[in-house]
């Protein structure tokens, strides 16, 4: 999954097979997206709800991180079934890949806690998470999981109520923001989005969480 640009030549010649260059492990060596799919969460305008603004984020940032050197995982569910999707490897081979799946993805029956399950088996210690969610249910407690990973996670979350249906000859109104109920810490920020929310906001303030570390 490395890169051609990541070969080290010199050793390859010497060992006479490919050898490639090895990088010191920093805070964007492994990097994960979570990304929640669940239909009961998903809210009802068709065109600009809160599952399109969570994937439109995750294609930011999987775009950003193509440009880095960095193993990356992509988990989310979808369909009646809920298949889960889980791809991974450098973030520059396999962003294609992601990408496209994000463009014609679905959302799920799948709750979305079952694919937090199923992905704590497989992030290793020390990874930036990224948790795109439209509900809280079962957060709080694999945020604390993070915590024992020695993970910085960036929880962004969309909740329903923050993207209301677009009526026509009618603003969209934004009620009060919903509380989260896991507060700012050293190893989680959160970021509660709504209809108003850019993209380009949440990489940047993600990026800019992690890199503080």
């Amino acid at each position: 999954g490395d890169e051609v640009r990541h070969i080290h030549w010199k050793s390859t010649a010497a060992k006479g097979h490919l050898m490639v260059k090895e990088f010191e492990a920093s805070a964007i060596d492994r990097i994960v997206i979570l990304l929640d799919t669940e239909k009961k969460s998903t809210s009802y305008e068709i065109l600009d709800n809160n599952l399109e603004f969570l994937i439109s984020c995750a294609y930011s940032i999987t775009e950003y991180l193509s440009k880095k050197y960095c193993h990356l995982r992509f988990i989310a569910a979808e369909g009646s079934m809920g298949e889960i999707h889980h791809i991974s490897g450098d973030a520059a081979s396999v962003k294609t890949k992601i990408q496209q799946l994000l463009t014609h993805l679905q959302n799920s029956e799948q709750p979305f806690s079952k694919v937090l399950a199923a992905a704590a088996e497989t992030i290793p210690p020390g990874s930036i998470v990224y948790l795109l969610s439209m509900s809280e249910e079962s957060l709080p407690e694999y945020i604390g999981i993070l915590e024992e990973l020695d993970s910085f996670c960036f929880w962004l979350y969309a909740p329903t109520e923050n993207f209301p249906p677009i009526e026509k000859d009618r603003p969209r109104i934004l009620k009060k923001k919903k509380p989260t109920l896991f507060p700012d810490a050293g190893f989680c920020v959160t970021h509660i989005a709504d209809f108003t929310t850019k993209a380009e906001e949440i990489l940047e303030s993600g990026t800019n969480s992690y890199e503080k570390i």
